[in-house]
């Protein structure tokens, strides 16, 4: 009999002290597949951190929540209104399913809405889950989601490394061709109400939603003090805008990663009726052979 192996994901950021001389900072696992994810090292700069509470120097514009000094605030593209081809009409509407195990036992229920969709595009939206979403934050210092029930922190040192259970995320990419279907989340789009409350501070390059400073040190505690430059933060803020959660320009912040990060591929059954793919360990959380999407047609 085969036993389905699960190991279970280490839930320790691993934050290597960066000298200035070329080295770059490592985050544990691999971020999103989003550049504006690299932390502390944005355009090539250099920098240090600690996650105990140590401090470091940050040298150009730092921390992965700046853009470009002329860049606008990339935008969330919308749910519905894209362009759908005749051909895939049969892929519009609503897809019901979950995430298995290698036995075909749930592990997490999954609603994929499309609401168009071609060779070139799809939109509409991944439900993770069938808990509540957290409501809209409403304090910027505060650890989101609060309580803080997702442990942003201490997920391979990338902000929403697997998504929240029960929030409705946005498609951001997705394309089909014969029976192949390809979408993707961006999973930082949770922290997108909460980015927005942030403040834009200017860099030498672009901005960020911390102020630019040759000095900075957290802890391991969401709630508390993060030192940088003489202005005090929440260690949740300080880690969230220097591992690029949120975006700014002049004028305000939004969630980073609209491009999308989680890529889920699928596959249409003959009959047109059902959608199947394999399950990575970012979904799982874990480490799981055989995990998969199952999700069928509610017409």
């Amino acid at each position: 009999m085969r036993r389905n192996a699960v190991r279970t994901r280490s839930l320790a950021s691993t934050l290597i002290l960066v000298a200035c001389a070329g080295q770059s900072l490592n985050v544990g696992n691999d971020p999103p597949g989003d550049d504006s994810v690299v932390p502390l090292s944005a355009g090539g700069s250099s920098g240090s951190a600690s996650s105990t509470g140590g401090t470091g120097a940050v040298g150009g514009h730092t921390g992965g929540s700046g853009t470009g000094a002329t860049a606008p605030l990339p935008e969330w593209p919308a749910q519905n209104g894209c362009a759908s081809d005749p051909a895939y009409q049969d892929l519009v509407g609503t897809w019901q399913g979950q995430l298995e195990d290698f036995y075909l036992q749930r592990l997490k229920a999954l609603t994929l809405v499309i609401n168009g969709v071609s060779a070139k595009g799809m939109c509409g939206s991944l439900k993770w889950g069938d808990g509540e979403p957290p409501p809209p934050a409403t304090d910027p210092a505060a650890p989101y989601p609060s309580p803080y029930i997702y442990d942003v922190m201490g997920v391979g040192g990338s902000p929403g490394y697997t998504p929240l259970d029960g929030f409705t995320y946005t498609v951001t990419q997705g394309a089909v061709r014969d029976r192949t279907v390809r979408l993707s989340i961006g999973t930082r789009e949770l922290w997108q109400s909460w980015c927005e409350l942030q403040t834009s501070y200017p860099y030498p390059e672009g901005s960020g939603c911390v102020p630019y400073s040759d000095s900075y040190s957290w802890g391991a505690d969401p709630n508390g003090t993060c030192v940088i430059g003489n202005q005090n933060f929440t260690n949740f803020t300080c880690f969230a805008c220097l591992s690029g959660l949120c975006a700014c320009e002049e004028n305000g912040c939004t969630a980073g990663g609209a491009s999308g990060d989680f890529e889920i591929a699928l596959t249409l059954s003959e009959d047109r009726k059902v959608l199947t793919g394999p399950a990575d360990d970012r979904a799982t959380g874990t480490h799981a052979d055989g995990a998969a999407y199952y999700l069928e047609h509610m017409k």
